[in-house]
């Protein structure tokens, strides 16, 4: 809403003469656009060179401003602006003034503005209520009654069914866990059975091996007790054919003592050769 005011900076001693503008509801704002002209004594005040700021009051008597104001036209002392939001914080009789500066002098105020703020109704506040005839409420009663009734009852039977969910889950894990420990155990045995037959393979092994040794061991020996026993059968052999010298003067033996040694021994001297 636009409103066209005029203050005079020849300022009225009585409080009636104050300018009104139409009252505001508690917490309104920014739909007031005020075109101001300032008079000194009714001529337009040159506002060329200066600032003008507006300085009010709520109905509280908090202080709104000094905030400086669009001058719109400096000759004729005209400005315009929107009624700060801060006017109707509080409820009660709101006051606003202008101060005019040239500078950093302070030159003039001018006459004050008057607006009613309106109270608004509480947020948060108790609310009313309808009234409601005895019967009707007696009837509402017993249907928030039997709801809640059903609702319990219902909540009963969700907590009986989870209840059984929960032992029917019980037991499965119960019967999953048996199976998985009767798994393990035959798998245990298992493999017991597998590192005993192992070892008896290894055991049977190392038999074997011991004695395939042995075996080894005796074939080796009467190799050696034959080779000993040829050589034996050679030497008395030769001993038992004796040896002619190579001139065929004497027949002669080799003899072995008991020391082992051999010796030629001669047996005949009357070998003739041819």
């Amino acid at each position: 809403m636009a409103q066209e005011l005029t203050f005079d900076t020849k300022k009225p001693e009585n409080a009636f003469r104050e300018q009104r503008i139409d009252p505001l509801r508690r917490g309104e704002r920014g739909n007031r656009e005020l075109t101001v002209s300032i008079v000194s004594k009714g001529a337009p005040y040159d506002l060329t060179g200066c600032t003008v700021r507006f300085v009010g009051t709520t109905g509280a008597g908090q202080l709104v401003g000094p905030t400086e104001v669009e001058i719109v036209k400096a000759t004729d002392g005209m400005v315009r602006h929107l009624l700060p939001a801060e006017i109707s914080t509080d409820a009660g009789l709101a006051h606003w003034y202008y101060e005019i500066y040239k500078g950093d002098d302070y030159l003039d105020t001018t006459e004050s503005c008057l607006v009613k703020v309106l109270q608004s109704a509480e947020i948060g506040g108790q609310q009313a209520t309808v009234y409601i005839p005895i019967l009707e409420q007696a009837k509402a009663d017993e249907q928030a009654r039997n709801a809640a009734e059903t609702k319990r009852d219902e909540a009963e039977k969700q907590r009986a069914a989870n209840e059984t969910e929960r032992e029917t889950s019980f037991m499965e894990m119960s019967e999953k866990l048996s199976a998985a420990t009767a798994a393990v155990k035959a798998a245990r045995d298992d493999a017991t059975a597998s590192a005993e037959a192992a070892d008896q393979s290894k055991q049977s092994a190392d038999a074997s091996a011991i004695a395939a040794g042995k075996s080894a061991d005796s074939a080796a020996a009467a190799i050696k007790e034959t080779k000993d026993a040829a050589a034996d059968a050679r030497l008395a052999a030769d001993e038992a054919r004796g040896s002619i010298s190579a001139d065929k003067s004497m027949y002669f033996k080799r003899i072995t003592d008991e020391n082992g040694d051999t010796w030629p021994v001669i047996v005949d001297t009357t070998v003739k050769g041819d």
